[in-house]
């Protein structure tokens, strides 16, 4: 069954948000996509970056700059890409680059039953 990661990110200490988008945009994202070591785990990988959303003023807004839909094909998959040897020696230590990683937060979930679009 197909397995999906939303991880909610800060932004590394002294970089501003545009220095941060732009790092895992085209430096980061690119190691998942284009890595076949990596991307023949995922179904589908999303960033989103956060932003202040002033039209709902009265809504708190989540501390977070960015987030992801990590999809995997299979649930399997996620403990397999957490020990490929890619993963563990150029993901994880690019992540220092650019998050705040103490900071991230995950949930994991099955597909969901009910899509729009």
């Amino acid at each position: 069954m197909p397995l999906v990661v939303l991880s909610f990110y800060k932004r590394k200490v002294g970089m501003s948000q545009e220095e941060y988008i732009a790092y895992w945009r085209d430096k980061h994202g690119p190691l998942l996509r284009d890595t076949p070591e990596i991307s023949r785990y995922l179904s589908r990988y999303v960033q989103h970056d956060l932003r202040a959303n002033d039209a709902q003023s009265s809504v708190a807004r989540l501390e977070f700059d960015g987030m992801s839909e990590i999809w995997y094909k299979e649930g399997a998959n996620r403990k397999e890409l957490l020990s490929e040897p890619f993963f563990l020696e150029r993901i994880v230590p690019d992540e220092q680059n650019f998050i705040d990683v103490s900071a991230t937060r995950y949930s994991v979930y099955s597909t969901p039953s009910i899509m729009i679009g």
